[in-house]
């Protein structure tokens, strides 16, 4: 496993686990009952990213054999064999807590894991898998915010019918990777009014309709919008000739 950290400084650290790997799950001294290997499985605690840091939960298999091992049925030899247990044996403290608030981005194994987005760390292989089962591989073009949004809904719908009843915004974030503070903050962003903006125009839509405008007479393209502003993804509501319209008189004023 090959984990790359970055943090807002710019610095990063490139971790690997690949020096405590074997691919012998049983090479050591049997000795005392026990595999000498370590490092069979890792598993990384990216749920308890803000409270412990990076965490990496470590597990080996185990062949001894106890008043806690289980046996399968060998019909073949007729005779029962102990069953290979999986154990959780080591925790790995990889970042310390107190790192963590600078982080800006965590990949594992070349995909994108962890990314801060409006202040928090969201688990984004969650959401992308989350937002794939529930909104379609049509909704990857739209702005996030939207995507955020729509995500959110559908899943609290879909909870209305549950025995326990509607689930609250923290369940509902937990569920696709995304504090609930950080939702919060999306909502705000989207239904929020700019005090410089026409009225009935949301902040969001005008600011993106501004960079928007602003990439594409820049570089001809909208890159530089979308890494300037990620807080002003949203779907423009008005219609792009209005969108431009107020673009321009937001730069002519400026």
């Amino acid at each position: 496993m090959r984990i790359l950290v970055r943090y807002e400084d710019g610095s990063g650290e490139d971790i690997s686990t690949s020096d405590a790997t074997t691919l012998d799950a049983f090479r050591g001294d049997f000795r005392d009952g026990r595999s000498a290997n370590i490092a069979t499985r890792f598993v990384p605690r990216l749920d308890l990213i803000e409270s412990e840091g990076l965490r990496i939960d470590i597990y080996w298999y185990d062949v001894r054999e106890d008043s806690q091992t289980t046996t399968t049925l060998v019909r073949e030899y007729d005779r029962r064999v102990s069953d290979l247990a999986l154990e959780e044996g080591r925790v790995w403290h990889v970042i310390p807590p107190e790192k963590v608030a600078r982080i800006v981005s965590l990949d594992i194994d070349g995909f994108w894991r962890m990314r801060r987005m409006f202040g928090c760390l969201v688990d984004m292989e969650h959401f992308e898998r989350e937002r794939r089962v529930w909104l379609g591989s049509g909704a990857s073009g739209r702005p996030l915010v939207a995507q955020v949004v729509d995500l959110h809904e559908a899943i609290r719908l879909s909870s209305q019918g549950t025995r326990g009843g509607e689930w609250d915004d923290e369940r509902i974030a937990g569920s696709y990777g995304w504090p609930v503070m950080a939702y919060e903050r999306v909502l705000a962003a989207r239904q929020g009014e700019c005090a410089d903006s026409p009225a009935g125009v949301s902040s969001p839509n005008y600011a993106a309709a501004v960079a928007r405008w602003r990439a594409r007479n820049r570089d001809g393209t909208m890159a530089e919008a979308y890494r300037a502003l990620p807080f002003a993804m949203d779907t423009i509501k008005e219609s792009w000739d209005a969108a431009e319209d107020l673009a321009e008189s937001y730069t002519d004023s400026s």
